[in-house]
């Protein structure tokens, strides 16, 4: 209040100091009388007793009325008139609790420098204030410069020694400074305080247990005195806490907690105070991000909507949306292929395709309404590049630059890599909206940034590859996937985001040879890659050169490694892998290729099998201990039962199946493939090059192959031998007999003769 010796003024401080704010404007009324209405300083203490009588209620009218004393349109700050300190303080008050703090510690500095703040404690409330909106502004160097130069009167007073000196402890930790802090836990807010020291220190598990002291203290911070809700507050905090230390679906509670107690707490008549804090949307953008992380990406998705809302500026806001855009649209890309049949018979071939995203839609929905689809993405990555302007690198990278509320402000090295993400993301949209030459565009952007990592310029040689390939421009495809300096550039990451890389880039080469024809050396490509990211394409190689083989069985593991037609049995593959006995149904397969083991080993490698899968040796304790679950029986009962088994299913394949059939030991296979694998082909009238033919040799051996066994141990007894011997015979008489019968089935060699025995 203005200090004057007149009665009624004496009379209207009295009343306001005990809020009898009826009997103070009552005096001020008399005042005016006195002096006139034009006075602006009665004007300006009738205007905050109304304001103050409202219960800071009607915060326009106190807004209007300041607005017009000043001559000031709000939020504006260009006046030359300080003559007036005690209403341009209320005016900045208004300013900081309207979120303008820029605004305000522009108008408050101006006032500390002026000589016309006489009154104490009017400059002890324009400092605190001034300090609290360069920490809002996160500004926190000027923060303590200011302290520095105006705060030493503050140090040592009572009332408000405790709040200056919390105010520059917050500076100082949040720049970093190593320093040992003078304050008690004695109440909440220096708790609050303590706790974010811990937590900028790492010390995550002492800074939630240090949150939780509230319990303990008797505090006094509500909405009503503080503006917060301590139970918003304390949720959010926690929060914060474990998103850093990478648990978002816990954090993603907290804050919701966070947002339950605010939206509570809004629902009080104290909410329409003017110092209640409206930080939903701040509770609201947490959540967001825990819930980005967690992978929920609709959750994610209408929360940083109302973020974007609020905070329009934020280009990481517009990133995070088309984030949660990509994420939903583009995490189902192996079940987007489908499969569909072209011909009939032995013509049957099958076409992949992957169901396409047009480039424009038809539904006439505006792309600006937000949703969850590559369109919005699009919107929102091109809103976050606007907001990352092309400018000179400042002499210091790390000062800030674009304040993005309500994080920490963007400086120039973070502003490089924001920009440079944007780009490589927009480029994958792009591909995926099949907008190539835009895609390629994006792509080439990022690769002229100077301040690009390697990880950003490895993606962005990936995506102007596939750009350009779609483009029909396959040898400047090529130019981006040369390996040398792939390996430069992802030789400094980790092996995780290395592999990944690795995949892709083999994955555009093979297509770059593809559509040369050069099948021969992407099926090299391919077999380089241990990835289910490719299997369409091998796939599609395998039917693209017709030398694809499918099985009756549904062997994932076989499926994903290398045997991509599992579970196929049509005309679509070659062969189909069997090892059952004939099927009923004359016509299911016109003929067969006999695949013949000496019974000894297949049946050794089976119980190998059963015990230890496709590539694992069954331990000697195996072969001795006894079992009475299923397929699991001592080993001798297992012989025994096998046997019969291998020579049953040979005697119905030799003697009971009507077609043709081709007979291949597996030893004569392995001791000469080549011979053994042209036999097959002209057995199934088929022809292939010479290329082919010694990729195939060049590549037989593959990822199934037991390489351990055991040495010096044989689990076969003699009686086992003389039983292994009687039916191996019978079955090589069985042999004998059918290929005298049949002209395509030839003589026995005396290999054959040696190798099955």
């Amino acid at each position: 209040m203005a200090n004057s010796k007149d009665e009624p003024v004496i009379l209207a401080h009295e009343c306001y100091v005990k809020k009898d704010y009826a009997g103070a404007l009552q005096h001020l009324n008399e005042l005016e009388n006195l002096v006139g209405s034009g006075n602006k300083r009665v004007q300006h203490n009738k205007a905050v007793v109304e304001f103050m009588a409202s219960d800071m209620k009607n915060i326009d009218n106190f807004k209007k009325a300041i607005a017009q004393l000043t001559g000031l349109t709000f939020p504006d700050i260009e006046t030359k008139d300080l003559s007036s300190p005690f209403l341009l303080y209320n005016y900045a008050v208004l300013l900081y609790h309207s979120r303008y703090y820029y605004q305000c510690a522009v108008l408050l500095e101006r006032l500390l420098n002026c000589k016309n703040v006489k009154d104490n404690k009017l400059f002890q409330q324009i400092l605190l204030l001034l300090l609290e909106s360069t920490l809002c502004r996160r500004t926190f160097e000027k923060t303590l410069e200011i302290a520095k130069t105006h705060g030493e009167p503050l140090k040592s007073n009572k009332d408000v020694g405790d709040l200056f000196e919390r105010l520059v402890s917050r500076a100082q930790l949040l720049l970093g400074h190593k320093l040992k802090l003078n304050l008690r836990s004695d109440s909440i807010e220096n708790v609050f305080i303590i706790a974010q020291q811990q937590y900028l220190n790492g010390d995550v598990n002492e800074s939630a247990s240090t949150l939780g002291q509230y319990k303990t203290l008797k505090y006094n911070y509500d909405l009503k005195t503080q503006g917060e809700d301590i139970w918003a507050a304390i949720n959010n905090n926690l929060g914060v806490i474990y998103l850093s230390i990478k648990k978002p679906f816990l954090a993603s509670k907290y804050f919701q907690h966070a947002v339950k107690e605010h939206f509570k707490a809004m629902e009080s008549e104290d909410s329409e105070r003017l110092i209640a804090c409206r930080d939903r949307p701040l509770y609201v953008f947490n959540l967001g991000l825990a819930l980005l992380a967690a992978n929920n990406s609709e959750g994610a998705f209408e929360c940083l909507v109302e973020a974007a809302r609020h905070y329009p500026n934020n280009p990481r806001i517009w990133l995070h949306l088309a984030e949660c855009c990509v994420k939903k649209c583009c995490s189902d890309e192996a079940q987007q292929y489908t499969v569909k049949k072209l011909g009939s018979g032995s013509h049957t071939r099958i076409l992949l395709s992957k169901e396409g995203k047009d480039k424009y839609s038809t539904s006439g929905e505006s792309f600006a309404i937000p949703s969850l689809s590559l369109e919005f993405a699009a919107l929102c990555l091109k809103n976050a590049i606007t907001l990352l302007p092309n400018q000179e690198a400042p002499a210091d990278v790390t000062v800030p630059l674009i304040q993005a509320p309500p994080g920490p402000p963007i400086n120039w090295k973070q502003r490089c890599e924001l920009k440079n993400s944007t780009f490589v993301l927009q480029s994958y949209v792009l591909l995926h909206l099949q907008d190539p030459l835009s895609a390629l565009m994006s792509a080439n952007e990022l690769l002229n940034q100077p301040d690009a990592s390697s990880s950003h310029k490895a993606w962005s040689h990936i995506y102007a590859a596939e750009a350009l390939i779609n483009l029909d421009r396959i040898a400047d495809a090529v130019e981006h996937l040369h390996p040398p300096m792939i390996h430069e550039l992802v030789s400094v990451l980790p092996n995780q985001m290395k592999d990944m890389i690795a995949v892709s880039v083999w994955a555009k080469a093979a297509v770059c040879h593809i559509l040369r024809g050069d099948l021969v050396t992407a099926r090299k490509i391919l077999l380089q890659i241990n990835s289910p990211r490719v299997l369409p394409l091998q796939m599609y190689l395998e039917i693209c050169t017709g030398m694809v083989t499918g099985s009756i069985y549904m062997d994932y593991g076989l499926r994903m490694h290398g045997f991509p037609a599992e579970n196929v049995t049509d005309g679509s593959v070659l062969v189909v892998k069997t090892h059952e006995a004939p099927p009923v149904e004359p016509d299911k397969f016109k003929s067969a290729i006999l695949l013949i083991r000496n019974p000894r080993d297949a049946i050794l490698a089976d119980f190998n099998r059963l015990h230890k899968g496709h590539i694992g040796t069954a331990p000697k304790s195996a072969f001795k201990k006894k079992y009475h679950q299923h397929k699991k029986s001592d080993w001798a009962t297992y012989v025994s039962t096998q046997l019969m088994v291998w020579e049953t299913l040979h005697q119905l394949w030799l003697t009971k199946y009507a077609g043709p059939v081709h007979i291949v030991f597996y030893e004569v296979l392995v001791r000469n493939t080549k011979d053994s694998l042209q036999g097959m082909l002209d057995f199934l009238n088929q022809t292939v090059t010479e290329a082919d033919m010694n990729c195939a040799i060049a590549n037989k051996e593959g990822i199934y192959r037991r390489k351990k066994k055991h040495q010096d141990f044989d689990p076969f007894s003699t009686e086992m031998y003389k039983a292994l011997d009687q039916v191996r015979n019978k079955v090589l008489g069985m042999v004998r007999d059918y290929k005298k019968k049949h002209s395509h089935g030839g003589p026995l060699t005396k290999l054959e003769m040696n190798k099955i025995v």
